[in-house]
């Protein structure tokens, strides 16, 4: 199993009244910024609004206002940078 998929499936709602460990987010934010791929990050924890929440605010020059409070991206007028 690969540590995304490791780090994914440790964290899911359905683990026996398990809370999530601060820790282990920091450690999948740091993983994530430290070898880059940002999108890949954003697609295997697409389901995970904090972990896509801290992300993008990991990753320098991702602009915050180009997604909603669901991480999902918001759509620009004319799509201008």
């Amino acid at each position: 199993m690969t540590m995304a998929c490791q780090l994914r499936s440790r964290n899911t709602p359905t683990q026996k009244g398990k809370q999530r460990n601060e820790t282990t987010i920091r450690f999948a934010v740091d993983v994530a910024h430290s070898s880059g791929f940002w999108s890949v990050w954003m697609a295997v924890f697409a389901g995970d609004t904090e972990i896509r929440a801290r992300l993008i605010r990991a990753f320098e020059g991702t602009a915050v206002d180009c997604f909603d409070g669901e991480t999902r991206p918001v759509r620009r007028v004319g799509g201008v940078l």
